[in-house]
């Protein structure tokens, strides 16, 4: 009341049977289209109704209160539909967990496939490279088609591959020169 509400009680004939502070219903007694538009209309007016009906004394507690100072609270507990509830929020939250660690290691798999790849088919490349060099195929090249360390190792390769073809190609030279 203090912030301009009011409180008045009907009894079940409709009558105003008390009345404090700010009256909106501006009647001592309503018929029933009365008394269910004034429930019905209270939405579309500055202030709002909290109502409660007391079922042993037949009356309604009409607590009425300017909007701009209503403060909607209310908690329904119901420990059945709660348990039901936090099991299936349980349950979605589980579902995506699960789907998102499912795609974070397909992601994974896939990355580190493609990792390995980028590592293991140039270290073969050399490695057969290596192969034939010690196997006497002195005019093997490796060509890695990449711009990076392996590059690098390709480049050394292919250089000391070239050097000992050279070297043997002198060699035989020298000796074809002093055996004929």
């Amino acid at each position: 009341m203090k912030n301009g509400g009011g409180v008045q009680v009907v009894d079940k004939e409709y009558r105003v049977v008390y009345s404090r502070g700010l009256d909106t219903i501006g009647k001592d007694k309503l018929t029933i289209e009365e008394f269910t538009a004034f429930l019905t209309e209270s939405k579309s007016k500055p202030y709002h109704y909290d109502i409660l009906y007391h079922p042993k004394g037949e009356f309604w507690l009409i607590v009425t209160f300017p909007t701009s100072i209503r403060l909607d609270f209310s908690l329904i507990y119901n420990k059945e539909a709660a348990a039901g509830d936090f099991m299936r929020s349980g349950l979605v939250i589980a579902f995506v967990v699960l789907i998102y660690l499912l795609i974070l290691a397909l992601f994974t798999f896939i990355y580190s496939r493609i990792t390995a790849a980028s590592i293991t088919v140039p270290l073969k490349k050399l490695c057969d490279g290596t192969r034939l060099l010690r196997e006497g195929d002195y005019s093997v090249r490796v060509d890695l088609r990449l711009k990076n360390e392996f590059a690098e190792l390709q480049d050394t390769f292919n250089d000391m591959a070239a050097r000992i073809e050279h070297e043997i190609s002198l060699r035989k030279k020298s000796e074809e020169d002093s055996a004929g």
